[in-house]
């Protein structure tokens, strides 16, 4: 069983006519794989905080990085894969061939040591941290960098009884950085503060607001929020969990245009 976050494990013996309960508590240990960006990452954590995080090397494929770049994670805290017990994965969005690598490898290590697992959105992860301990007043606004000109958006508000302590106020978006500035112009709640690496990119379209940089790792957000959603009963089986494309993969697109010809 456990008990917020921690495992708690319980045996029992019978001695001089009575039985005795030994419990075991053990830390709840979470790797956390990403790979929505080209570089990738990967996090260690126990009960939320995390022990050690990596960047990964983006002239590299990720099928080549992992697992190896997760589990080198382990060893330096003397831990083992049967350690881990909760597998957090990004799901997107980010292109099609890396996002189905990472989860694909996260889904292999679940099934291995039959752990849970849960998946975590990556704009969902840069608003938590955009907006952590700011009021009821701020908007975080989250780019990421789609390639083609365009980016992932979202924006966010604080919301103390979300799970995250965020919400989303619309479904994400892909399009061009001058577009969905228009878009969120024409809101009475403008953006104070911008994250991602699509505003890095188009800093010059974001509108006013605080731009944070440099934009922090994705797999100790994971790593974290991962387990702030296992502790509220969101970790599931392997096969259960879905890429988030924002936008179809390439491969459709370019069907697409084939038959408009």
């Amino acid at each position: 069983m456990s008990l917020g976050g921690t495992a708690i494990k319980v045996a029992s013996s019978r001695r001089a006519g009575y039985r005795q309960y030994i419990l075991t508590v053990t830390a709840m240990i979470v790797l956390a794989i990403e790979t929505a960006t080209r570089d990738g990452s990967v996090a260690l954590a126990r009960d939320g905080v995390v022990l050690a995080s990596a960047r990964g090397d983006g002239t590299r494929p990720h099928a080549t990085r992992l697992p190896g770049d997760a589990l080198a994670l382990l060893a330096p805290h003397g831990l083992t894969l049967a350690d881990v017990a909760l597998f957090a994965v990004c799901l997107g969005p980010g292109a099609f061939t890396g996002l189905r690598v990472g989860i694909a490898t996260a889904q292999g290590l679940a099934f291995a040591t039959a752990r849970p697992i849960v998946g975590i959105s990556a704009l969902d992860a840069l608003g938590v941290a955009a907006l952590e301990g700011r009021d009821a007043s701020e908007v975080a606004g989250v780019w990421m960098d789609a390639g083609r000109g365009e980016v992932f958006a979202a924006r966010y508000v604080v919301a103390q009884d979300e799970a995250f302590g965020v919400r989303s106020m619309g479904a994400p978006v892909s399009a061009p950085p001058a577009d969905v500035a228009s878009s969120w112009a024409e809101d009475d709640r403008q953006v104070s503060h911008w994250i991602g690496d699509g505003v890095l990119r188009y800093r010059e379209q974001a509108a006013a607001g605080e731009i944070i940089a440099p934009t922090p790792l994705l797999a100790p957000l994971v790593a974290r929020l991962g387990t702030m959603a296992a502790a509220a009963g969101h970790a599931g089986v392997p096969h259960a969990l879905r890429p988030i494309y924002v936008r179809p993969p390439d491969v459709e697109l370019a069907r697409e245009r084939k038959a408009r010809r």
